[in-house]
């Protein structure tokens, strides 16, 4: 498994590298970090790594190595998650830094954003991922999931909005100090811990899924 989590960490260099560069650009350029983490992050992790798996016919050649089959969809898993907690730790050391340079505005991580952004990405993984195991033509799961993540994103404006009382308006570049608040609101018993929890569950189980559209599936 640990040769197979070195591979994805090796395909994912370019979209990670990328997402470097981007934070920092995105809270001198005052975009909204979560948005750029979950909403932009994510997704070019995730469909560029599938990608190149689809383009390298990567599942067959790995399937035909001296492993268990059955490791080769956690091993992804595994690293997709680590690599998303890697991102938002950048993300926040760059924040943290950025507010300490700069007098202007920003929108800092605490700790409460730093587990809400982490179990929204985990969320939101575990209900792509397996749209990519499902079906064999990679156009039709893009497809899907793009229309699985705008409907996710454009969903998430009015509960947003609601708790943080733009009636009247929407101000794009605070909307995501609305998320902890959305949190706290809807789950009133140790929010951020219980929707950690919910976020592993939910992403094992989407794991599971995963690992079984893979077993099934003609290579």
């Amino acid at each position: 498994m640990i040769g197979l989590m070195k591979r994805d960490v090796i395909i994912s260099r370019a979209p990670f590298l990328s997402a470097l560069f981007l934070i920092p650009f995105a809270y001198i350029t005052s975009l909204p970090p979560i948005y750029v983490s979950v909403g932009l992050i994510i997704p070019v992790i995730v469909i560029s790594i599938l990608f190149l798996d689809y383009r390298a016919n990567m599942n067959r050649f790995t399937i035909s190595l001296p492993i268990n089959n059955k490791l080769i969809v956690p091993s992804r898993y595994i690293s997709l998650l680590l690599l998303w907690i890697v991102v938002v730790l950048y993300q926040y050391i760059v924040g943290q830094i950025y507010g300490s340079l700069s007098s202007l505005p920003r929108y800092i991580y605490n700790w409460k954003d730093v587990m809400t952004v982490i179990s929204l990405g985990i969320l939101l993984k575990a209900l792509l991922i397996p749209i990519y195991y499902l079906f064999k033509s990679f156009v039709i799961a893009c497809s899907i999931s793009v229309f699985v993540y705008f409907w996710v994103l454009f969903g998430s404006f009015f509960p947003l909005t609601d708790v943080l009382g733009m009636d009247d308006y929407i101000l794009f570049n605070d909307i995501d100090q609305g998320f902890v608040p959305l949190v706290e609101k809807y789950i009133p018993f140790q929010p951020f811990i219980v929707l950690g929890l919910v976020s592993i569950v939910l992403y094992f189980l989407s794991m599971k899924i995963s690992t079984t559209f893979f077993l099934r599936k003609e290579h």
